[in-house]
């Protein structure tokens, strides 16, 4: 029964397009047209009208683009950068053809796993997800979200016909127990309270759904630290006593040092073609609950654990040396048992290929947890990650991590699990006699999303744009990493390479990025990434910023976080946003494009005369150019501005004659362009940023030392 009303949106896109291929699905589900999943799905649709009659099949509209012709391909999902490029200002018409056989496969999966709620469920957002809701010319919906949000609706009907809950979860504390590590084996321990972050998130999620007798189609988004469950009106007190147990269950693990705020809102089946407001309502409503932290497990009750202190303290032998509670079962490394169990979580995830979760009896809440796999139980879940495909019982469900390529599996997730056997120091560690020890770090942001959902009107627009910007953050990213992917028009200026060995995602979820490495790899990769989120959004309007630092690799991880993020805060602090702030200085991208290309330059001046003098001078000639180019001042020192030609004339050999003038050349158009320009100070700054990199770039490895 779940699975035809999951699959009735299917059924009528069909009977517009092809009545045979439409009786074949009838014949494999028994769709039945009744009152109440027709109303369920006309609230999904919305004002996306059937157009009858029509002779030609048209594709997706980008629902992240503004243009009138960018539309996805007619194909299934993939993390493939060719289908990515192809899938952008393309004719909106399908060729029959391609359609049928394309139809013919989905439809023969989907009779093959008919009696499988979930296989058929992830079946449709593989091969649905590309196809328009109805069949008509730009629309944006896609038909997988709409087939999701009917089931979704019937489900909730069958306790309340009209009225209905939409329920937020919003984790706080992320950040501190993310960074909350030592400096041995820090990369592997922020990768994995990281790791465990996203699996508590879904967990969850799933368990507010199973204790409300509804199924993974109410999970409308879950990513970033967020979740939104649609649910019945009658399931409000059953909510509000879920609501208690997740809060008893992290704070008896973690002493209140991460909260899950759970808000409600409730509205009726009218409300879904105006969501938009539905959407703003839970959210302020969330933000109530995070003013009332711990207020549904009862404060006077517990407020030891949630105010401490949580214990007697004075045993430094038996501190913890990554959370710092006191314990007498700390291991080798002064851990305690629950932060070994992280570790042991990583490790087991570390590279493979299959997330495996079981569905078990939810666990009675202990007072304390000295493991996950503990956490886990109490939601209802024994998880296993392996690099084999097998089942363990039929109770299990196996995903497929990160690739959509395998049918045998019953779903797909996505999971950053690729972690390098290097530590950190290894890791920034040059290949070569040149280039620092250090780390780079990135932070970024999409730019007014909150507006962009805000601006969005009906349930399924808002569910198809969570949908493809986790897709990008939680797919692409880490896509791009494991290719090493550069655009093409990008190859010129870039030439790092292994970046699955030097570059890791600490976490990349919702619109929010996070990503450590060596830092010339992690500078490269910030513009590649930039160019391919472009791709993807296929418009000007959709942008991120972000925040670039570079440090030693003995400084304290969660400093290099603050002071990133306060790098990402200036950038988004401009006017219209869209810029990196790289090692503290604002540059918009095509500034920094311009970066990459005089460092380049500045590289090869150098391999040529060997003489680290070229740094010196260029640093000579730039001093003070935040004052010579205040913004707005047209009076600038001309003198000083042609310095550097004077400070290079010792360099110039008949070799590299033509290197030195085309430096002078670009040193000159940059200060010019100032000049013209109203942003004067951030333009001249590209000089010595660019200079800065490429003396971080020519520094001597010898015997671990470095010589400068």
């Amino acid at each position: 029964m779940e699975c035809n009303n999951l699959i009735y949106a299917f059924a009528k896109y069909l009977k517009n397009i092809d009545k045979q291929r439409y009786n074949k699905l009838l014949n494999i589900f028994s769709i039945n047209n009744n009152d109440n999943v027709e109303k369920a799905y006309s609230a999904a649709i919305g004002n996306q009208k059937i157009e009858m009659g029509k002779n030609s099949i048209y594709k997706l509209r980008n629902i992240l683009s503004n243009s009138d012709n960018s539309y996805f391909s007619f194909r299934e999902l993939k993390l493939d950068f060719d289908s990515l490029k192809k899938s952008k200002k393309e004719d909106n018409t399908i060729e029959r053809c391609v359609w049928n056989n394309y139809i013919d496969d989905v439809l023969n999966k989907l009779e093959s796993s008919k009696d499988n709620f979930k296989k058929v469920y992830y079946i449709c957002m593989k091969y649905l997800s590309n196809i328009p809701a109805v069949n008509k010319e730009n629309c944006d919906i896609s038909l997988f979200d709409i087939c999701k949000i009917t089931s979704a609706i019937v489900k909730c009907q069958e306790k309340n016909h009209n009225e209905f809950l939409l329920i937020k979860g919003d984790f706080s504390g992320i950040q501190n127990f993310i960074y909350k590590t030592k400096k041995a084996d820090a990369l592997k321990t922020l990768k994995a309270h990281s790791l465990y972050l996203t699996l508590l998130q879904d967990l969850c999620s799933k368990y507010i759904v199973r204790k409300l007798d509804l199924n993974i189609t109410n999970i409308l988004y879950s990513g970033g630290g967020n979740f939104y469950i649609i649910a019945s009106k009658e399931n409000i007190e059953a909510f509000k006593k879920i609501r208690e147990e997740l809060s008893k269950i992290l704070l008896n693990a973690h002493n209140g040092e991460l909260y899950l705020a759970l808000a409600e809102v409730e509205f009726t089946l009218n409300d879904f073609n105006s969501f938009e407001e539905v959407w703003k309502k839970v959210g302020d409503s969330v933000g109530k609950i995070k003013n009332k932290k711990w207020n549904e497990v009862g404060l006077k009750e517990n407020f030891k654990k949630i105010f401490g202190p949580i214990d007697d303290g004075g045993r430094l032998n038996q501190t913890c040396s990554i959370c710092n509670c006191i314990s007498e079962k700390l291991d080798e490394e002064k851990r305690c048992p629950l932060c070994q169990s992280y570790i042991e979580l990583i490790e087991g995830a570390r590279n493979k290929k299959y997330y495996i979760e079981e569905e078990i009896e939810f666990d009675l809440i202990k007072d304390t947890y000295d493991k996950v796999t503990d956490i886990f139980k109490s939601l209802g879940y024994n998880i296993f990650f392996t690099e084999d495909f097998y089942r363990v019982n039929e109770k299990t469900t196996i995903y497929s991590i990160n690739d959509f390529g395998n049918d045998a599996v019953d779903g797909y997730i996505f999971k950053s699990v690729k972690l390098s056997t290097n530590s950190l120091d290894e890791m920034v560690a040059s290949s070569q006699l040149l280039g620092d020890n250090k780390i780079g770090v990135i932070k970024l942001d999409v730019d007014n999303l909150g507006s962009l959902f805000i601006n969005t009107k009906s349930i399924g627009q808002v569910i198809g744009l969570s949908r493809n910007i986790s897709t990008f953050f939680e797919g692409f990213v880490e896509k791009t990493i494991e290719n090493n992917y550069i655009p093409e028009k990008c190859r010129q200026y870039l030439k790092t390479k292994n970046w699955k060995e030097k570059i890791t995602i600490i976490y990349a979820g919702g619109d929010d990025t996070f990503v450590v490495g060596r830092y010339e790899e992690v500078f490269e990769f910030a513009y590649v990434l930039r160019e391919v989120f472009r791709t993807f959004v296929d418009c000007k309007d959709k942008t991120f910023s972000a925040g670039v630092g570079m440090f030693n690799s003995d400084f304290p991880i969660l400093k290099t976080a603050e002071i990133t993020e306060d790098f990402l805060c200036r950038g988004k602090l401009t006017e219209g946003k869209d810029k990196i702030c790289f090692l503290g200085e604002i540059f918009t991208w095509e500034q920094y494009l311009e970066l990459i290309k005089l460092k380049n330059l500045i590289e090869k001046i150098y391999g040529k005369t060997k003489s680290k003098s070229i740094f010196e001078k260029i640093d000579k000639s730039t001093k003070g150019f935040k004052a010579v180019f205040k913004k707005g001042d047209k009076n600038v020192n001309y003198i000083k501005m042609y310095r550097l030609a004077y400070y290079l004339r010792d360099l110039k050999t008949d070799e590299n004659i033509e290197m030195i003038e085309s430096l002078v050349e670009q040193y000159e158009n940059i200060c010019l362009s100032a000049i013209t320009k109203s942003d004067l100070s951030k333009q001249a700054m590209i000089i010595p940023f660019a200079n800065k990199w490429a003396q971080c770039n020519c520094r001597h490895i010898t015997g671990g030392d470095k010589i400068v």
